[in-house]
């Protein structure tokens, strides 16, 4: 397996996926996202998620939102590119 979908799949195994909303299960910082290690750094675990699954990283002034307004939540359906 690819070093990426090891680490996909270490990732997923940190997420509960029963519900509507992907529940991250590991570390959370004070504001309630996730936070994964990459490898390299400690980095929010939805973000993460969202560049893996796209492909691509983001413009400047860009992040990623909750469209389900659950910061704990990894479902790729509910994360959206946002303009701050």
């Amino acid at each position: 397996m690819s070093k990426n979908g090891t680490r996909l799949q270490w990732f997923f195994d940190k997420v509960d996926t029963a519900g509507i909303c992907w529940e991250w299960r590991a570390y959370r910082n004070r504001k309630g996202y996730g936070k994964f290690w990459d490898g390299k750094r400690w980095v929010m675990a939805h973000r993460w998620l969202f560049l893996q699954v796209r492909g691509c990283d983001l413009p400047p002034g860009w992040d990623v939102d909750h469209e389900c307004r659950n910061r704990g939540c990894e479902n790729i359906d509910h994360l959206r590119p946002l303009l701050h």
